[in-house]
């Protein structure tokens, strides 16, 4: 598991320079940057509720 966790790191900087080199286009890069900032905010606002929201609220009852 360590191995696979090391070379993580490496394996996305090797395919985001093969990717990177293939887009040209400025649009596509926007929308896929738009598509990521609103994956990162759903992900926030799902670890929010679980982690934060439902714990906070369970205590109250």
């Amino acid at each position: 598991m360590a191995i696979l966790v090391e070379g993580a790191p490496g394996s996305y900087l090797m395919i985001g320079s093969l990717v990177g080199q293939r887009i040209k286009n400025p649009i596509i890069v926007k929308r896929f940057n738009w598509l990521m900032a609103g994956l990162l905010i759903a992900v926030a606002l799902s670890i929010g509720v679980e982690h934060v929201w439902l714990p906070l609220t369970s205590l109250a009852n």
